[in-house]
């Protein structure tokens, strides 16, 4: 074999830039056959972000009218005392729940306290979606399901059924606790956000 026309070691460090192989001569290799991967498949990952023009971006909610922004804030904590009065509410018919089910007063506070289960456990799910998919819909399919819930609590036919549809009222019930704060700050600035978050933030109480 004729090894005088083998590149040498200094002409090859002098070519710097080798075009890649074509994938045709990979085609027939053996299963243990690896390519590596070039240099230009290394190169780094431009990342980009996506943000509003302003305020007065259209699709920015800063752009909405006062009236309509106010109209969402009173919307979202008139539902919040919803969920907050269902919690506590639970508690008043307590001797009732004892005599219909035959149940300790113990297994009777079971339906208040698998309710505030849910309330801790759904913002750990419900608060990310509303991250990826938007917050409208979480709260539309939220509020959709957590009345449905309702009903079950009302016309239970015994105690296993009326804790357990406690408990996914709280989970659902919940979105408007941890959601809605991020809601209303995205809809007002600094210099406003002070009076529509005091009037959310007092609205379980």
């Amino acid at each position: 074999m004729d090894t005088n026309n083998f590149p040498t070691g200094s002409s090859l460090s002098e070519k710097t830039d080798v075009a890649d192989p074509p994938d045709s001569l990979f085609a027939n290799a053996p299963v243990d056959v690896e390519r590596l991967p070039s240099n230009r498949h290394n190169a780094p990952e431009t990342n980009y972000q996506v943000s509003f023009s302003g305020d007065s971006d259209p699709l920015s909610p800063r752009s909405m009218s006062t009236l309509r922004k106010w109209f969402i804030t009173l919307i979202i904590s008139s539902t919040t005392f919803c969920v907050a009065f269902t919690s506590s509410v639970y508690t008043t018919a307590y001797g009732q729940i004892m005599e219909e089910f035959q149940v300790s007063e113990i297994v009777a506070t079971l339906g208040l306290s698998l309710f505030v289960v849910g309330l801790a456990l759904s913002p750990m799910v419900l608060a990310p979606l509303s991250e990826f998919y938007g917050r409208k819909p979480v709260y539309t399919i939220s509020l959709l399901v957590y009345v449905i819930w309702i009903i079950p609590c009302a016309r239970a036919p015994n105690i296993q059924t009326l804790i357990v549809a406690r408990f996914f009222n709280g989970f659902f019930g919940a979105a408007f606790l941890s959601v809605a704060a991020g809601t209303v700050g995205d809809m007002f600035s600094r210099t406003e956000l002070h009076l529509p978050m005091m009037i959310y933030t007092g609205s379980p109480l």
